[in-house]
């Protein structure tokens, strides 16, 4: 029996349907944390350090790209790169109740989009937000007001990062 082949990657630039998240397991979650602190790593490296086979962990990470779990794999521009490493901002979002899901689900779509979390207080989600430089962060600050729900946006940009962990702790 030959499986069925899945549906096409979600678009990352339609925003007017959510996407599914694809359910992952440990195995998916350890080789997304070996591949954030050093996506260059071999195939028969990940393998090693997860327990599994070469094969499996091709199968996965073909899977995960599928699934649009994994968008590319990239460089990330330090900050003595001519260009700069683009703008960060942290970005306090006050969003109706009932409208936080479709809120989150827009925000989700685009690849600026690093993290959001629901924070306590008046704002309720913060999103960590990245862009190659200032007009496009102006763009994306201004689509997201214009989301359904939305009632206040506050952007912080960070100017300087003073301490980072190569993975993320969450």
């Amino acid at each position: 029996m030959s499986p069925s082949v899945p549906p096409a990657p979600p678009d990352p630039t339609n925003t007017t349907h959510p996407t599914v998240r694809p359910e992952l397991d440990a195995i998916d979650h350890r080789l997304l944390e070996h591949l954030t602190e050093d996506g260059r790593c071999a195939l028969t490296a990940l393998a090693h350090r997860l327990g599994v086979a070469r094969s499996t962990v091709a199968v996965r990470l073909a899977r995960l790209e599928h699934e649009g779990v994994i968008s590319g794999y990239t460089v990330r521009r330090g900050p003595n790169h001519p260009q700069g490493a683009g703008m960060r901002a942290f970005v306090t979002i006050a969003a109706a109740p009932r409208q936080v899901g479709s809120v989150c689900a827009a925000l989700g779509r685009r690849v600026e989009v690093h993290e959001v979390v629901t924070v306590a207080g008046d704002d309720g989600l913060l999103a960590d937000v990245r862009t190659a430089t200032s007009t496009d962060l102006d763009r994306l600050l201004t689509w997201v007001g214009t989301l359904d729900g939305v009632t206040r946006t506050r952007a912080t940009v960070v100017l300087a990062t003073r301490l980072r962990r190569s993975a993320d702790p969450g």
